[in-house]
């Protein structure tokens, strides 16, 4: 969906609900097309908007200036940078969630069980490698991790996120 101006995007959150869906590092040498118009070399954001009247779903996928234009209008602090290749802290880690307060926009880190993170670390992999979009079972799947990340999954959640690595993202 094209944003370019921060008109636009001031258009888009009147007439759509948009979330945030990820924010992810791109590996080296990999790039994409930010719907604002420029080459994304670096990190980017996704953003799933639906349309408020007929419900009509769109996806955004944007560099930090856009995305960050987005985020304050939506009033949101942002979601953690998935890092494939970072170890520890951003999202490739622990991970974290946004902190209140004061604290200069760090970002606390968020317990997570480790099953839970390593499930969530290779829905973001095939995420990033099949170049996913909100909307795809993929996502659902990151959903529903994120949403129960301090219990262990339950073996058919494992075994969905398997099923799909085996179809090679087919179907």
């Amino acid at each position: 969906m094209e944003c370019r101006s921060t008109e636009k995007r001031q258009w888009i959150v009147q007439n759509y609900n948009v979330e945030p869906m990820a924010h992810i590092q791109l590996l080296a040498g990999q790039t994409k097309h930010s719907d604002a118009g420029a080459t994304i070399e670096k990190d980017y954001y996704i953003f799933e908007a639906v349309h408020k009247i007929n419900g009509a779903k769109e996806v955004i996928q944007c560099r930090m200036g856009a995305a960050r234009d987005f985020l304050k209008l939506l009033n949101h602090e942002g979601l953690p940078l998935f890092n494939p290749l970072h170890g520890e802290g951003e999202m490739g880690g622990n991970g974290g969630e946004p902190r209140g307060g004061g604290n200069g926009g760090r970002r606390v880190q968020e317990i997570w069980n480790p099953t839970a993170r390593q499930l969530y670390n290779a829905i973001m992999w095939l995420i990033i490698a099949w170049d996913a979009k909100p909307g795809t079972p993929l996502f659902e799947f990151r959903s529903d991790i994120v949403q129960y990340k301090r219990v262990e999954p339950f073996d058919w959640k494992v075994k969905r996120v398997n099923s799909a690595i085996q179809s090679g993202g087919r179907g």
